[in-house]
C-alpha cells in the first residue's frame, strides 16, 4: 500500500470528513470547532480521506478517543493503528500519561481492536444514554510511554 499520511485535520477537510464518517447529526460548526481545537486527526491516501480519529478531554484534562472510523475499503490495513499512534505521540509531547476510550458493551469488535492497541478495560457505566436503556459503556485506558 502506498504511503498513508496522518496529520491533524484542517478546516478545509470538513466536507471530506463528513462524507467519510458515519456519526449522526454531525454539524459543520461543531466539526470546525473540534478541528480548530486540534481534536481531529485524519488519514489520507493521496488526496483521498480514508480515516478519521476524534478525541476530546474528559473533565477538561483526560484525553478520550471518541470516534475512530476507517473507510471500509481500507480496514484491517493498520490505518486505525496509525491514527492512534499519531495521537499518542502528540499526547506524550504534551505531557499526558494516559489516554481513554469507550465502547458499548454489546459491540465486541471495538473491544478486541482496543485490546490489540494495548488498551485495558477500567470501568463500566450502566444505562449510559437513557434511564430506560439497557446498554452499558465499557471504558478502556492506555498508559502512554
Amino acid at each position: 500500500m502506498e504511503s498513508v499520511i496522518t496529520r491533524f485535520s484542517r478546516v478545509t477537510d470538513c466536507s471530506s470528513i463528513k462524507k467519510l464518517q458515519t456519526q449522526r447529526d454531525l454539524q459543520s460548526k461543531i466539526l470546525k470547532f473540534q478541528i480548530l481545537q486540534k481534536e481531529v486527526i485524519v488519514a489520507k491516501l493521496k488526496k483521498e480521506m480514508i480515516g478519521v480519529l476524534k478525541f476530546e478531554f474528559l473533565w477538561t484534562y483526560q484525553p478520550l478517543i471518541t470516534h475512530v472510523f476507517i473507510d471500509e475499503r481500507y480496514r484491517r490495513l493498520g490505518i486505525g493503528t496509525k491514527l492512534v499512534q499519531y495521537l499518542e505521540k502528540y499526547l506524550i509531547k504534551k505531557g499526558y500519561q494516559y489516554v481513554f476510550t469507550s465502547s458499548y458493551e454489546d459491540i465486541k469488535d471495538p473491544h478486541k481492536w482496543y485490546e490489540i492497541q494495548e488498551f485495558k478495560p477500567c470501568g463500566v457505566v450502566d444505562k449510559i444514554n437513557l434511564p430506560d436503556s439497557t446498554s452499558k459503556e465499557i471504558f478502556f485506558y492506555k498508559r502512554l510511554s
